[in-house]
């Protein structure tokens, strides 16, 4: 939440990851992003925030009607 404005905000976390291979390098910059949100997480559970939950899964996915899921093969 925005301290001036009152508002729920997106929060966006990035990672850096160092390696030769791209996949691993990938990989470290995923996970480094991930711990960097689970701290916030547990830092706003500790001081009391309540956090928004999302039962759905989608976060902030809009619908759409009639449209079905796309299967990309090779």
């Amino acid at each position: 939440m925005d301290a001036q404005t009152s508002q729920l905000r997106e929060k966006k976390f990035s990672g850096s990851g160092s390696d030769t291979d791209i996949i691993t390098s990938s990989a470290r910059a995923y996970v480094s992003a991930l711990n960097k949100l689970l701290t916030w997480k547990i830092r706003r559970m500790a001081n009391g925030d309540a956090l928004p939950v999302d039962t759905t899964g989608v976060a902030n996915a809009i619908a759409i009607d009639g449209e079905k899921p796309v299967v990309v093969t090779n």
